[in-house]
């Protein structure tokens, strides 16, 4: 005889496990239904580019932004002048305002690093508000163009040194600078850094390459593409996603490409003629290999692309 009782628990298991399942294979779920899925009005200004990615959405803000990143819980994070923006989803802004123009965003687990020159910052989202803490002042000449975080370190970069800084997390001192092997060139206002696989991955700019150093300070190697980035000084970004390509933006001729480890190009996600003009300075976040979101100056909005469909 069967027990009604258990057969309703299993019943509920089982619908609990497949409406788990299917938000887990849905891969665009960062904001729900509504930034990565368009309605029909939009669909008609959005393009399929290059047989590989998609524009999927556009959302319009109120007036230019100068950094973007991904943020804690798939939010999204951008500043504008001495002001950083949380949206989460599905559209709810917090807003925070330091004194200086901020220069960098980094998320670390639920906290957000934030660079306002040689200042830099740490948020913490409690609900609706914001706890903000001085976390470190470093030179008044120093000014970090980008923030990486492991559990001991924390890495910036240093535009007017030229050189990266390591930061210990309990002491908060700088504990070595990387100054690059060869040194760095960095003849514009980009000098973005990230960490993978237990390294840091530095941008050289102006040699169109990135340097990888192990925490400790010491070369490792160097990752250049097997296509030569253009221009004076790229790439203005990277991310490097769980499998290890690499997801670059390129300045000049405006392009968002994603090459393999070994620096073999395996596509462009957003090409040069998605952009109304090559000039304008271009932001982007990363949320998966497949989920990029890029800012877009001439249009004031962040675009949303995806892998398209087979």
């Amino acid at each position: 005889m069967i027990d009604l009782k258990n057969k309703k628990v299993i019943i509920a298991i089982i619908i609990f496990n497949v409406i788990t399942a299917i938000a887990l294979i849905d891969l665009y779920m960062t904001f729900g239904k509504d930034l990565f899925n368009p309605g029909k009005a939009q669909r008609e200004e959005l393009r399929l580019y290059n047989g590989e990615y998609k524009e999927v959405n556009r959302l319009v803000l109120d007036g230019n932004i100068n950094i973007l990143n991904k943020g804690p819980n798939d939010s999204i994070l951008y500043s504008r002048s001495n002001i950083v923006c949380r949206i989460n989803p599905p559209k709810e802004v917090i807003k925070t305002q330091f004194d200086e123009t901020v220069t960098a965003i980094s998320p670390f687990e639920q906290t957000i690093y934030v660079a306002t020159g040689n200042k830099l910052f740490a948020l913490t989202y409690v609900k609706d508000s914001v706890e903000k803490q001085l976390v470190t002042e470093l030179n008044e000449d120093c000014v970090i163009l980008s923030i990486a975080i492991n559990n001991k370190v924390i890495f910036v970069s240093d535009t007017n040194s030229k050189n990266v800084k390591a930061i210990n997390r309990d002491s908060n001192d700088v504990i070595f600078d990387i100054e690059g092997d060869p040194k760095f060139q960095i003849p514009g206002p980009f000098f973005p850094i990230g960490l993978y696989n237990d390294q840091i991955w530095i941008a050289d700019p102006g040699r169109h390459q990135l340097q990888i150093y192990n925490f400790q300070g010491e070369y490792v190697s160097t990752w250049t593409p097997d296509e030569p980035f253009p221009g004076c000084c790229n790439p203005t970004d990277f991310t490097i996603v769980e499998n290890g390509n690499i997801i670059t933006m390129q300045k000049g001729i405006s392009e968002v490409k994603m090459f393999s480890p070994t620096g073999g190009i395996i596509c462009t996600i957003a090409p040069t003629n998605a952009f109304k003009s090559v000039s304008s300075r271009k932001q982007m976040a990363v949320f998966r290999e497949d989920a990029i979101v890029i800012y877009d100056p001439d249009l004031q909005s962040l675009r949303f692309f995806i892998r398209a469909k087979e």
